[in-house]
């Protein structure tokens, strides 16, 4: 678990950057698909697919303590279960703006997860800070991309239930069973072995459903000669882990070689992960490794993506583009992935720590799966 005193923390260091940033108040948004921003400061999680229940909201003013909104049904859940002490329902949420416009004569106000904000609670905010300079900030994605132990001990445990998935999808995999059926048996492992469970639409893609980035499973039933491709996510008292695989059942040697240059390029990426990394030059090393193959006009997504509570966070993005320098305790998911049409898809995924000089693999499952 995390400790009280962390959630403090992360407080004190988001106001040090407020400061910084000149920033008087932070409006914190989250719902259904960034658990995150708000749970990273209060603990609480909305509960998700429920209009308006999922949606949850924090004030962090700098002069101030944390003061979060909730929908109304869930503040006696908010109580029990927040770091926060102050708890509001969510019709409150104007009002209190206009009031602490007026307390602390705000010049300058960030709001965090600006591009998910539903137009509503946007024309709110704005109505409620006239007058007051809005601008998009990162300061959250900032803090929640470097993890603390406490919070690397998490995403261990939610590895350890992603491994699980993959271990009962490779033993219930055979000829007539369907990807339905397949991610069932991945749903049901991933929830029955701790205190968690699926925390996005798992998918399992077979023969040409594999040859698309992402797809969710369909009744078609695995046939010999298939490329397989599993996409897993789990989620731990909080936080995230999201692994993917390929099974070649009873493939042609060109099915095999794009599993085996897609596990290369898989520990090429790893074996360049460091603190003081560029992420564009892993996805180069990834990249490098599937073009030098022959397959470069068939990798056609970023080589991972920043995970925590979460399963994909904003920072740090693997792409050719960003030039941001990996820190030590950063997480995130490194991939490779080749698709190529009439043969199939495969991605190799995992978990990882950037430490001073190398990666720690936070997910174990074997990378080379192939079914006579």
């Amino acid at each position: 678990m995390v400790p009280s005193n962390e959630y403090g923390d992360r407080v004190k260091r988001a106001k040090q950057l407020m400061e910084v940033e000149k920033h008087d108040l932070l409006v914190i948004y989250s719902d259904a698909w960034r658990i995150s921003n708000v749970c990273y400061f209060t603990g609480f999680r909305s509960y998700d697919g429920i209009v308006p229940i999922y949606i949850s909201l924090l004030l962090l003013p700098l002069s101030e303590e944390p003061i979060l909104f909730v929908y109304f049904t869930l503040v006696p859940t908010a109580h029990r279960e927040s770091q926060v002490a102050n708890i509001r329902p969510l019709e409150e949420f104007s009002v209190c703006l206009r009031n602490l416009a007026r307390k602390h004569q705000l010049k300058r106000v960030g709001i965090i997860g600006e591009t998910i904000f539903p137009l509503s609670i946007h024309e709110i905010a704005k109505s409620a800070l006239e007058g007051i300079t809005l601008e998009s900030s990162d300061i959250v994605a900032r803090l929640k991309a470097v993890k603390s132990e406490n919070e690397i001990n998490l995403m261990r445990k939610a590895a350890k239930l992603t491994d699980e998935g993959l271990k009962a999808v490779a033993a219930a995999m055979g000829e007539g069973i369907s990807e339905y059926e397949l991610v069932a048996e991945a749903n049901y492992a991933m929830s029955s072995k701790g205190p968690g469970g699926p925390c996005i639409d798992n998918m399992v893609q077979s023969g040409p459903n594999s040859e698309v980035l992402l797809k969710r499973p369909t009744e078609r039933r695995i046939q010999r000669g298939d490329m397989v491709l599993i996409d897993l996510a789990a989620r731990c008292r909080m936080y995230s882990s999201d692994v993917a695989r390929g099974i070649v059942f009873s493939g042609t040697k060109e099915q095999k070689k794009i599993m085996e240059v897609a596990v290369l390029a898989f520990e090429e990426g790893l074996r360049s992960v460091r603190s003081g990394v560029r992420a564009c030059d892993l996805y180069t090393s990834v990249q490098g490794v599937i073009k030098e193959a022959g397959y470069g006009d068939y990798f056609k997504e970023s080589a991972g993506h920043g995970i925590g509570m979460d399963p994909e966070e904003e920072i740090p993005f693997i792409t050719p583009e960003n030039e941001m320098t990996v820190e030590a305790g950063m997480t995130f998911a490194l991939k490779s992935a080749i698709m190529v049409p009439g043969q199939g898809g495969i991605r190799i995924e995992d978990v990882v720590v950037a430490r001073e000089k190398e990666a720690e693999l936070l997910t174990a499952f074997d990378h080379r799966l192939l079914l006579d």
